[in-house]
Parts: C-alpha cells; structure tokens; sequence
C-alpha cells in the first residue's frame, strides 16, 4: 500500500466515468479553497446537516471566507428516512430561492444519505451544475463516493429513483470520521470485507488483524490507512468494470437482500450491517445450489460475525414475506426478473449468463431465507439495541399500548406481535428496567411506566416550543380583536394536536385539552394544515378509520379530497359542527421557514352565534394573524 503522510494530501482516479479525481488525506481542508479555485463560479453552496455544520462549519466557512471563495451555507435533513422526494424538492427549491445558477458550485458536506440528495438535486437543477463530494462517514469515503451514483428511495426500496451523476472531484478528508459511531465504521469496514470475499482473497489476512484492534478509538494513521486500504480495493473493481454493468455488479453482493432489511428496519439497520447480513444470506444460497461449502460460508460468520461483533440475524418484526416482497420492487431487477450476485468459491462470483448474477427459483431463495431467518443466532437483546435493530420492536409494543389498551399481559403482546415468550418477556423485563413500562405486582400486566410519561411532557414541550412562542402573542391579539376564542394547533410526524389556547371570559366546553390529538377530517386548523401539506400525509389521514363524531361529519375519502381542494383554493377551512355540533370554527395554515406547513390558528365561536356564513373581518383577521406568525417563522408564503 502507498506510504501515507498525515496532513498531506494525495489525488487518484477513481476508474468510473467519468472519472472525478479523489483527492484524499487526514487533515487536509486547507487545500479545499485552492481545488476550488481552478473552476470559475459565481458562488459555492456547501450543503450538509444541523450537526456537521455545527461541528465543523465555522472551520471550513472560516477558510472560504479567508480564500474570498463566495459561498452559502444550508442545512437539509439526512437520515435514511430522509432520502426522500419530498426532501430532494425542499433542496432544489431551496437552492433556486437561494440564486443558484449554471455557473455556481454545489458541495454535499455529511454521509451517503446526504450527498445522495445533494448530489441528485445537483444533477437535476438545470439539467447539471456542478457538484463536489465531501465525505464524512466511513461508508462515504471508502464507498458511496465511488459509484457516481445519486438516488432517494421510493415507498417499495431504496434507491428507487435517481441518476448517474459524477461530481468535478471528490474531497475525503479523513479527519472527519472521528465524529462517527463505531457502529457506522463497522457498517462501512463490513463493506470493505465485501471486497475481499468477491475479488481480493489475499486482503481476508489484513482484515484478521486489523479487525483485532479498537475500532472505536483508532489512530489518526491506522483511521486513514485502512480507509485507504477499503478504496483501493474497490478501484481494483472499478478498473476492471468501471460502468459497474458487467463485473462491477460483485460489488452488489449481499445488496438484494441487505437493501430489504435495510428497508423494512425504516433505517434502524445500518446499510452495511445489513449488508452484511445479506452476504451471509447469500452465501447460504450458494451453498444451497451447490457452490460454496459450509467452511466458505463459515468464513462469513467469522468475519462479520466473531470478528467485527455485528448482529447477523433477521430480527423478528420483518418477515420472510417482507423481504421477498422487497426484493420483486429491488432496482436492480432486470427484464428477466431478480437476479443475484453470488459466489462460485471465496475470492470468485459466480458468472453463467456474462452479467455476474445468477437466477434462482423463488421457492429455492424463500427456503434460505426461512431457514436462515430460523437458526441465525440470535442476539441478545442488548446487542439488539446497540445495533438498533430492536428500537423498531420496542415501538411496536409501545404501539400496542397507544391503541388504548391501558394494561397487557405478556403473552397477549407476543401473540399481537407475533413472536414467542421467551422474546417478548426479555424486552419487556428490559423496558421495565427502564422505567418504559411498570408492572402490576397482581395481575404481572404491564402499562406505561414513569420514562414514558417524561417523555410524553417532552414530546409536549417540544410542541410547545418555537411555533407556539412566536404565534402565542397573536393568537391573544386576536381573540382580543375579534373577541372569540382562538386556538393554535401543531402538526408534529402526521399528528396534529392542540397546541395553545386564548380563552375568552366565558369559555366554551370543547371536551379537548391543550396536547390532545385533532382529527384531520373534523377540526378547522387540522384539515387547513393537512390541505396544505405533501400527499403522504393527506393520504395517511384518508387511510385513517374516519369516526363520525356528528351527523355534520364527513367521512368519505372523495368528499374530503374535494374540501381540502377548496381550502387550498381560500387558504382557509371551515368546521361546521362536524366535531361538537354546538360548536362552529375556522382555520388557516401557519408555514415555516421551509414553506411547509407546522401549524393553524383558529377562531372557534358557538354554532349559534355564527352559522354558515362567516364575517368576512373575522376572515380577514384570521388570515392576517396567519401570515404574520408565518412571516416571523421566515415563510415567504402567504395565503
């Protein structure tokens, strides 16, 4: 391997095409501005996280404004959730609002989830500005970077929707893995045993001894020589096949079936744990059509398992059905259906058709994977949650209390949740440990315990927090003004809930509190925010059991379409009696920084005071107060 010097920065080609100059070292974000500098531009926006910015923003921004390099600054969410189109929209729009042009520079500064988005946008503004790579994670710098590969996901797989799009040149510098979890640097060295199973046989001794010091607290030098060591392995792959179509596709083995863990866990399972997973999956595929022998397929358990410490099995709550149904949407299906990327021996994949993939019958992959899916060793719960893997579980239980069941037996959760006693009563005994749950010293039901309600009071004050500070004087002045009643309500994931209330001398009994949930299809400042927010959340309150609390309630998915249609078209939404028939209300939207909406205000009267026509003051002074509360959340929208 090539002799690395700390602080000095080395340059190679990556092999793809095109093919970006990967320039690469430990501490070396002082030759940023002067790489950027042999591009003309008008100005640089570096994009990356709250928490990165955070981190190391002052230092890199510090040194463009040092270099007189024109620069802007934005944050964008990016967890795996995040790779989302409504995400990308956010970005694009954003950037264009911002000035962006042909002539500007775009830099995806956080992990591959980010620099997927950003590399995306960048690809699609204008048909192509731009772009430059700057890797933060392990996984990014030793493999997302080298693919041109830019996607979000879609509602049935990852990476679904997306383009081959190569930035100018990519910039690791390794001095920013410091920040990561181990748990993201064992995804990514997971990747980097990937490369030696399917090409580098002789890299497998490296990986013995590396793997046998503390990961977590690695060496400035060995940090960035084993980085280096991933990469080059993976060149060695892209110089043979730099489209990745022909041999490049080994580097997807263990992908088809990592890909749907990795869906179905909603990103609790790191991409390269659950590659991991996959591989060994796939080995035992292969050993069943007659390839590799039990002591290959051993050697994945070894590395990934005694070795890297990673929890192998499939955790309870996906199914074989799950990933199987995963698989049919995966995008790497061809027009001969799903194929695999297999081994014929450790060091060499199998090639029968010339594309490095093999068919399998589906009945044959379904019976690994139940069998695999039974006898994987399963972990102990701690190591579940140290891997994430079980927090996805633990909601479920959570879930089946939220649904009203005060109090649950464990056996009557194991059977709801579909999995055995043994299982059920360990995450329960955890979670009362924890203060997550309490039991009854009779009946030995549990119920939410103390943990839960603080978290509830946080999730509370949260709410509570920078909208309803900036909206609360308002919402006084206006029910001074029109002297009525007022409410704020909060939209938070798909839920809206009462989030503030300005009273009037004789108060109207509404049977909802201040932190109560509200129902999309029947309040006034519910259904102004759902008309306005993306599809997925109208759709998820239309798939909603639509209770009529009033004969005025409207429950028909169709009708509903039709209201929240009109109120975009007013920018207010009316509720005549359809939750309390003695009670009447309107609402309009409160949108944030980001144009989405966060909030309603609303004016809330006895029915017998205000029928079906409302006081055009009363309208207008509603949408006044909206669009100023709006307006200091940094909205350029108004209704």
């Amino acid at each position: 391997m090539k002799a690395l010097e700390l602080n000095k920065m080395m340059s190679f080609k990556t092999n793809l095409r095109p093919d970006p100059t990967y320039y690469f070292g430990f501490d070396i974000i002082h030759e940023l501005s002067s790489l950027l500098k042999q591009y003309v531009f008008d100005r640089v926006y570096f994009v990356t996280n709250p928490l990165l910015l955070d981190l190391y923003g002052k230092e890199i921004l510090g040194l463009f404004k040092e270099n007189a390099v024109i620069h802007e600054s934005l944050t964008i969410k990016d967890s795996e959730n995040d790779k989302t189109f409504l995400n990308l929209e956010y970005l694009c729009e954003e950037l264009v609002a911002r000035g962006v042009t042909k002539g500007s520079i775009i830099i995806g500064f956080g992990g591959g989830c980010l620099t997927n988005i950003v590399g995306l946008a960048a690809g699609m503004i204008y048909r192509g500005i731009r772009y430059v790579e700057m890797p933060t994670t392990y996984m990014g710098i030793t493999d997302s970077t080298l693919s041109n590969k830019q996607a979000v996901n879609g509602k049935q797989g990852k990476n679904q929707y997306g383009i081959y799009y190569a930035p100018i040149f990519i910039f690791g510098d390794t001095k920013y893995l410091r920040s990561e979890s181990l748990v993201g640097r064992k995804s990514a060295i997971a990747e980097g045993i990937k490369n030696a199973l399917i090409n580098e046989v002789e890299l497998l001794d490296f990986y013995e001894i590396c793997l046998d010091k503390d990961l977590e607290n690695l060496d400035n030098r060995t940090l960035t020589e084993l980085a280096y060591a991933i990469i080059q392995s993976k060149l060695k792959i892209l110089a043979a096949d730099p489209s990745e179509k022909g041999f490049g596709m080994a580097l997807e083995y263990g992908h088809t079936f990592g890909h749907a863990m990795e869906f179905f866990s909603d990103g609790q399972i790191p991409h390269g744990i659950a590659v991991a997973k996959g591989m060994c999956i796939a080995a035992e595929l292969s050993h069943e059509l007659g390839y590799l022998s039990k002591e290959e397929v051993a050697m994945h358990y070894h590395y990934f398992g005694e070795k890297l410490g990673l929890d192998l099995h499939i955790p309870e709550y996906i199914s074989v059905d799950n990933i199987m149904s995963t698989i049919l949407a995966d995008n790497k299906k061809t027009v001969k259906g799903v194929k695999y990327v297999l081994l014929k021996k450790i060091g060499e994949c199998l090639n029968p058709d010339g594309d490095w993939q093999v068919s399998v019958d589906p009945e044959t992959v379904r019976k690994v994977l139940t069998a695999y899916k039974k006898n994987a060793q399963q972990p102990s719960l701690a190591d579940s949650w140290d891997h994430g893997n079980m927090v996805t579980f633990a909601t479920m239980v959570f879930q089946c209390f939220a649904e009203g069941d005060v109090s649950l037996g464990t056996t009557e959760l194991a059977n709801r949740l579909d999995t055995n006693k043994a299982t059920m009563g360990r995450v329960l005994t955890t979670l009362n440990k924890n203060g997550f749950l309490e039991q009854d010293p009779q009946t030995r039901n549990y119920r939410f315990g103390p943990a839960m309600v603080e978290m509830a009071r946080a999730v509370y004050r949260s709410l509570h927090g920078t909208v309803t500070a900036v909206a609360a004087p308002l919402v006084n002045a206006l029910k001074n003004k029109v002297g009525e009643r007022i409410h704020l309500e909060v939209i938070s994931g798909n839920h809206i809930y009462l989030s503030y209330v300005a009273d009037t001398p004789e108060p109207i009994g509404l049977k909802i509190d201040v932190g109560d949930q509200v129902m999309a299809h029947a309040h006034a400042g519910a259904k102004a925010i759902t008309a306005f927010s993306q599809p997925d959340v109208m759709d998820y309150w239309l798939a909603q059991d639509l209770i009529p609390y009033t004969k005025n309630s409207v429950t028909d998915p169709v009708e509903l379409r039709k209201i929240y249609a009109e109120v975009r078209e007013t920018g207010i939404a009316y509720d005549f009696g359809e939750y309390l028939e003695e009670v009447n209300a309107i609402g309009a939207p409160i949108f944030n920084h980001k144009n989405v909406p966060v909030a309603a205000i609303i004016i809330v009267v006895p029915s017998y005071r205000m029928q079906k026509e409302w006081s055009n003051d009363f309208i207008t002074e509603l949408k006044k107060a909206a669009n100023t509360i709006s307006f200091q959340l940094h909205s350029s929208r108004k209704i």
